[in-house]
């Protein structure tokens, strides 16, 4: 949970900053994934749910699977509990219920099928023309005239009010960077403002901004490597090519003309220019394929930020194409990056792994390489699954492969999400300077120096639980968050529902991942969030690696990623089973096998 110390300067509400806070964490570069904006809302869900229906090649397995995250997500949305959606909402989640069960059912799928889909299309219509209008209408309401309920109430009403705007406007084309440039130059300006600060003004103008219709716009995007530029062709398709720079850009860097240098201009209808960027980009490359292929086989590169004019005047700005959401950078210590080192020259050199399985491992590490060198989110996403695919299933086995890659890496996920809450709440109570005093000795507790079990057995305790709620009175966000997750630490059944449904919904990206793989690989399209997708999946890929090199340390008998993935499945699963018991003795266990302390 990240916080801006830039919202003290301004005079907000709490639910005012419940708001900005939300923002800021699910735009904001290096937050974890929990706290990332969700890929799916009920629009995208149920057209994924629509799209499946009418694919011959789709299972009717894959169409439970969507419906079932979209039944829960139509429970759970504040939005569409208000009064202009919620009786059709209430209507298409009874259907959706008798056709697609808790447990499968191919009969209940095909006997509600045809009335299914009828009342699918006039309910996502209904969407498409109020969910939006609906969302902001709920957030102002709960930003500016507040009710009586309980904050955590409203607080959390907020939360999902924000999430479901945002992932509502980055499907419809708005890039994650632009979002997050809202909230720096308009909900909470990072530049000093001539006019006194009016939350009621910010809002207004950003509900301006979100909902503008798209235009056109030009960029300009320099491309080096070319073997002669006075012969290339002025024009391939839409994308006008040129060896000279226009004179209004000759001030931005990376714009001056020189030797093996193009500059490439190109038009796209977009809601903002980052976006517009994304889609020249995209084509400026479709059509640099063509040219490698016959014309010239130079290594020719497009730049990955471009020129752009300014809405007002006659200047040009830069801008970087927008990427995979950044996710968040690790502190490692010296005694930590040492382990590191080790663990990566014993799998180099060393014959303990299998020869089958150290190609996995660095077969794996060769493709994130791959995918974090390339521009394109559909070469990220190939290469970063497929290297997950190589770790978890390598080349052997038959079956579904999102399967099995799925019940392979999602028990060490769950643990690794576990692990990283732990540690991103211990930066929170350094960062807000919050000392937790050991009571039966009664000093200062070292947090940097406890390792994941200690850590948990610590914020589990009531009376720290009551100190962090005081500390973090003034950023209500953290501590609404931070009160959520130790009640999971100081009860073991909560902690295990929260498991169970944090594991459900990993499940169902990863699976979703897979399904986005199979789209780009049979050039069938795509049908969510590829930015968002990607982000996540580099998380998953290197999550994984990292946990794997930790037990490849820590076990001097291990031989082989399959060993890995086995023993963390057993892990996980006892430590469900215990927590439902009461005891949290084997998570606490499998967070340290995961994690070990380095010494």
């Amino acid at each position: 949970m990240k916080h801006d110390p830039r919202l003290a300067q301004y005079p907000l509400t709490r639910e005012q900053s419940v708001f900005a806070s939300v923002w800021y964490n699910m735009t904001y570069a290096y937050s974890l994934d929990s706290h990332r904006v969700r890929v799916m809302h009920a629009v995208n869900i149920l057209e994924e749910l629509m799209r499946l229906t009418t694919l011959p090649h789709a299972s009717n397995e894959d169409r439970w699977m969507v419906a079932r995250e979209a039944i829960g997500i139509l429970e759970s949305e504040a939005a569409l509990k208000r009064e202009a959606l919620n009786a059709a909402t209430t209507g298409i989640r009874t259907l959706l219920g008798k056709s697609f069960g808790e447990k499968f059912d191919k009969g209940a799928i095909e006997k509600g099928r045809a009335l299914l889909e009828s009342h699918l299309r006039e309910y996502v219509d209904l969407l498409r023309r109020y969910y939006v209008d609906e969302v902001i209408q709920g957030l102002h309401d709960a930003v500016l005239a507040p009710d009586a309920r309980p904050e955590p109430e409203r607080f959390k009403e907020i939360r999902s009010l924000t999430g479901s705007l945002i992932s509502c406007l980055i499907a419809r084309g708005q890039s994650i960077e632009g979002l997050y440039q809202l909230y720096r130059q308009v909900l909470v300006p990072i530049k000093p403002q001539k006019k006194a600060y009016v939350f009621a003004q910010r809002f207004d103008l950003l509900k301006k901004l979100i909902t503008s219709e798209s235009r056109a716009w030009r960029a300009c995007f320099a491309i080096d490597g070319v073997t002669d530029t006075r012969s290339f062709p002025p024009q391939i398709g839409d994308i006008v090519f040129n060896p000279e720079a226009p004179e209004e850009m000759g001030a931005l860097p990376g714009m001056k003309e020189q030797g093996h240098r193009l500059f490439a201009y190109g038009w796209a209808d977009a809601i903002d220019a980052r976006t517009a960027g994304q889609l020249v980009h995209d084509r400026i490359n479709r059509v640099l394929d063509l040219v490698r292929f016959e014309y010239d086989r130079a290594n020719i590169v497009v730049s990955d930020q471009f020129a752009v004019p300014k809405p007002t005047g006659p200047d040009w700005r830069l801008l970087p194409i927008p990427k995979v959401v950044p996710n968040p950078q690790s502190s490692v210590s010296p005694e930590e990056l040492d382990a590191f080192a080790r663990n990566v020259g014993r799998l180099v050199t060393g014959e303990r792994f299998s020869r089958e399985g150290r190609d996995r491992v660095l077969a794996a590490f060769r493709l994130y390489r791959m995918g974090a060198d390339t521009t394109s989110f559909e070469n990220k996403l190939v290469n970063w699954w497929t290297g997950l695919e190589f770790l978890a299933k390598g080349m052997s086995g038959s079956g579904p492969i999102g399967d099995a890659v799925e019940d392979s890496v999602t028990p060490v996920l769950m643990g690794v999400s576990v692990i990283n809450h732990l540690t991103a709440y211990r930066e929170v109570l350094l960062e807000h300077s919050v000392e937790l005093v050991d009571t039966p000795s009664g000093q200062p507790i070292a947090l940097k120096e406890l390792d994941c079990a200690q850590l948990y057995d610590v914020l589990a305790q009531p009376a720290h639980r009551r100190t962090v709620n005081d500390r973090l009175r003034d950023v209500p966000l953290t501590q609404m968050r931070f009160d959520q997750f130790i009640g999971f630490l100081a009860s073991p059944g909560d902690m295990n529902t929260f498991l169970g449904r944090a594991e459900q919904g990993l499940r169902w990206h990863l699976q979703r991942i897979y399904r986005a793989r199979c789209d780009i690989v049979h050039s069938a399209g795509r049908m969510v969030n590829i930015a968002l997708l990607c982000a996540n999946l580099e998380a998953y890929l290197k999550s994984a690696l990292t946990a794997l090199l930790a037990a490849f340390g820590r076990i001097p008998t291990l031989a082989s990623p399959t060993e890995f993935f086995i023993r963390a499945e057993h892990s996980y699963a006892n430590a469900r089973e215990t927590l439902g018991r009461g005891n949290t003795g084997a998570l606490k266990a499998f967070l340290t096998e995961l994690k070990p302390q380095q010494v």
